[in-house]
């Protein structure tokens, strides 16, 4: 690809190509791929591109995309090989899954696939390797990355679009316009996939911008009792580190080990010198008998439970066909059970927060995860359905974590 390809603007799918090439955008929509169709048009590329939804395709039609195909439909290469009588010279992607193999199937040999999409990179996904006997060469582009470890470069590319777009070579995106007051609802079209083109929020001079400011978070209640279940290892122990941080002296650990759990004796030995009492419960959080006796013995001791923190998770990746119902019980049981459980036998506590640990996973989905991501649902689902009973509840979608034993994240 050219050098001063706009590098500001982000696609979801679009294959952009040299002077004369055929193109074939997967999923172009006009953001990153709105920039991708002027720059095209600006070298004589010919696109072909796909989206998502028949409004987005008419868009693109009215645009003055001559080929405009369904990425929801995985024949589309089967479609661009016909049209292009062989396939595409470049490939400028962000659609996810099988259709990064469908995308590559619609080069030509020896050509080129340019990767702007996240998802599949984050996740550590698995990629077929068999369309690359083609010779193919496979690029991946992090435009954040780009900016931030090349701000001179980046900087420079910026001056060329902001030049070609004042002498008319590319003309504005499609946008819709919010004022400021109305961010919450420029963001949930975002969300929701609402929007055609840019969201912009502007700024009147006239209206007003209510701003709220975060107050400072006030210690926790050195009297009370906090339950963290799989507060043991991993997350759920540097969330024991927080939460003494914070105030916290008295903590209810739960894991299936517990003090046996390999970080649990360095963990404990820490919160003692920082003046807490935390007691590891050797307990499965499925088991109500248990969780109930926990919390009612907190409440008996003059320390009841006050807050939770659900941390507990148990992961099985294995591609959907590979799943047994075992497999997948195992998997929703610490998340979905667990929190039922830990709902139900707190509703008499007068809690300050229940807190969740949910995963992007919810959200984007992952190939080899799918119980895992139905179990984060759940959570999300739940902590809903608390706030609608005016309980607290707060789900967080954590994405990649590190948690090295010398340095807890927090």
């Amino acid at each position: 690809m050219s050098d001063d390809l706009p590098r500001g603007l982000r696609p979801t799918t679009t294959t952009s190509i040299p002077k004369d090439c055929h193109a074939s955008p997967f999923d172009l929509r006009l953001q990153v791929g709105g920039g991708s169709l002027r720059y095209a048009r600006h070298i004589g590329a010919r696109v072909i591109a796909t989206a998502g939804s028949p409004a987005k395709r008419d868009l693109l039609r009215a645009l003055g995309v001559e080929h405009v195909l369904n990425s929801r439909d995985l024949s589309f290469a089967h479609d661009v090989r016909k049209l292009t009588g062989g396939g595409v010279d470049v490939v400028l992607n962000s659609l996810a899954g099988e259709a990064i193999g469908r995308g590559l199937e619609c080069l030509r040999l020896g050509d080129r696939f340019v990767e702007l999409g996240k998802r599949d990179i984050y996740a550590n996904s698995p990629l077929l390797l068999r369309p690359f006997r083609n010779n193919l060469s496979y690029h991946a582009v992090d435009i954040t990355r780009l900016i931030a470890d090349t701000p001179a470069e980046a900087a420079a590319a910026f001056a060329t679009v902001t030049g070609r777009i004042t002498d008319g070579t590319y003309r504005p995106l499609p946008h819709r316009a919010y004022l400021a007051g109305r961010v919450a609802e420029a963001l949930s079209s975002l969300r929701h996939s609402r929007h055609l083109g840019k969201v912009v929020v502007t700024f009147s001079g006239t209206e007003p911008v209510e701003v709220h400011q975060r107050a400072d978070h006030a210690p926790l209640d050195p009297a009370a009792t906090y339950l963290i279940s799989g507060g043991l290892s991993g997350l759920g122990a540097a969330t024991a580190r927080h939460l003494v941080d914070r105030g916290a002296r008295h903590l209810a650990l739960i894991g299936r080990r517990g003090a046996g759990s390999p970080e649990a004796s360095a963990l404990l030995e820490d919160l003692d010198r920082q003046g807490a009492d935390a007691v590891a419960h050797a307990a499965d959080v499925t088991d109500r008998q248990v969780i109930t006796r926990i919390v009612r013995e907190a409440a008996e001791q003059g320390r009841p439970v006050r807050g939770i923190v659900h941390a507990a998770m148990q992961l099985d990746d294995a591609p959907l066909d590979e799943l047994t119902p075992d497999r997948i019980r195992r998997v929703l049981a610490a998340k979905v059970h667990g929190a039922r459980i830990l709902d139900e036998v707190s509703r008499d506590c007068e809690l300050d927060f229940f807190v969740a640990y949910s995963s992007v996973a919810a959200l984007v989905g992952n190939l080899h995860q799918a119980p895992y991501a139905a179990a984060n649902l759940y959570l999300e689902s739940l902590m809903r359905r608390r706030r609608a009973e005016g309980r607290p509840g707060l789900a967080l979608a954590w994405g990649g974590i590190s948690t090295p034993a010398t340095s807890p994240a927090r």
